[in-house]
């Protein structure tokens, strides 16, 4: 019974790690940006009052994506396509 658990359970984590493949991609695409100096691929800029506002050179997160990474869903969103800002108040 013990081998069967463990053939179980190896093959979830298999199968979980097989469909984050895609999320990591991206967060390792964003972490290159963020890391690149040569020239700076990443903005970031504080706002009084309201945060930090992080501006990407090149879009590599989708919105699920950064819910899943921060762990709540913005309050308001604004833009579309290539230009998007999500805002938490």
């Amino acid at each position: 019974m013990t081998r069967r658990r463990a053939a179980l359970a190896a093959l979830v984590v298999t199968v979980v790690m097989l469909l984050q493949r895609c999320l990591m991609t991206r967060v390792l695409e964003t972490q290159a940006q963020l890391c690149d100096q040569r020239p700076a691929q990443v903005v970031v800029v504080a706002q009084a009052g309201q945060g930090l506002r992080v501006v990407f050179h090149k879009l590599t997160l989708t919105e699920k994506d950064v819910v899943a990474i921060v762990g709540f869903a913005p309050s308001a969103t604004r833009g579309t396509g290539a230009r998007r800002e999500s805002i938490r108040a």
